[in-house]
């Protein structure tokens, strides 16, 4: 319910990662995209979205950004913060693009390894960033389910850009047999459904 859980930052600037922590104070989600470039995005390590990433965490203690949980508030420290990614190498960029003292101290990792874990605030990578032409593994929910559901307090989905209307044009083939769910289609709509809510209440930011 409105109050119950937020994050709450001290004055920050105009820059998109403070916008992106403005926008937790009054709803749990916040998205920001990165421009894709002209040649495609990058697929495994994507070095500037790690850096993006880092930003958003230095910021977010910079700030001395508050969890408001159930009438109550304290600090956010390193170990309050959360961070997943896909992909192995892109875990390992996000943490050579964060200062030596959080290394370890921001804990990192795949959605896989963050099953049955929470942290007061998350930041992930949305698995369909830099994928183009989603695959059925793509568009499986379980990754996305696992990253938007660890948060206590707030969520900062980021990605490329593209991934509205990669979503949006994509028409998923109907391979399953013949009376069996069509997964792959279900998949589909659940992300994007997820996305456009996101952008439709005017909660995805661009970089």
């Amino acid at each position: 319910m409105p109050g119950e859980r937020a994050v709450l930052a001290g004055r920050g600037s105009r820059g998109v990662e403070d916008r992106a922590i403005d926008l937790l104070s009054e709803r749990s989600v916040a998205g920001v995209t990165v421009p894709t470039p002209s040649g495609g995005p990058p697929l495994e390590q994507d070095k500037e979205m790690a850096a993006l990433i880092a930003q958003l965490t230095q910021r977010i203690l910079a700030r001395d950004a508050q969890l408001q949980m159930n009438g109550r508030r304290r600090p956010i420290g390193p170990a309050d913060i959360g961070i997943a990614a896909t992909h192995r190498a892109m875990n390992g960029a996000i943490e050579l693009a964060l200062p030596s003292k959080l290394r370890g101290a921001v804990k990192v990792d795949t959605a896989e390894r963050w099953q049955g874990l929470e942290r007061g605030l998350m930041i992930v990578v949305h698995p369909l960033s830099g994928v183009v032409t989603p695959s059925a593994f793509d568009l499986e929910t379980g990754r996305l389910c696992v990253m938007a559901s660890r948060h206590l307090c707030g969520l900062i989905v980021v990605s490329r850009d593209h991934l509205g209307g990669t979503l949006e044009v994509f028409i998923p083939s109907a391979a399953q047999a013949i009376g069996r769910p069509d997964v792959t289609g279900r998949g589909h709509a659940q992300h994007l459904g997820f996305w456009k809510r996101l952008a439709d209440e005017g909660r995805v930011l661009a970089a």
